[in-house]
């Protein structure tokens, strides 16, 4: 299976670019590989945080009072509570 690559380029202040070719080379990689490395794992970051749905307190204090109002809460809404108090708790 073939890669297809892309070219990006950046005007970075001097003292960045050496900065980044130390911590480069503290890894044992090549500029181009760290920064590959770095670049991803905050796409990544990035990409996961934008995805969560964030609700405000009044917002998760209602989402609250509506699970709990039902008598018998399906399964899907006991694990969507179960997750909601660890996201709050965190």
């Amino acid at each position: 299976m073939s890669t297809t690559y892309a070219r990006i380029e950046a005007r970075i202040p001097i003292e960045i670019q050496q900065m980044i070719k130390q911590a480069a080379n503290l890894e044992g990689r090549t500029l181009t590989d760290f920064m590959i490395k770095a670049l991803s794992e905050a796409a990544k970051q990035t990409i996961e945080e934008n995805q969560m749905v964030k609700l405000s307190m009044a917002d998760q204090q209602r989402f609250v009072e509506i699970m709990r109002s039902s008598n018998q809460p399906t399964v899907a809404m006991q694990e969507a509570m179960k997750l909601h108090e660890k996201m709050v708790q965190s």
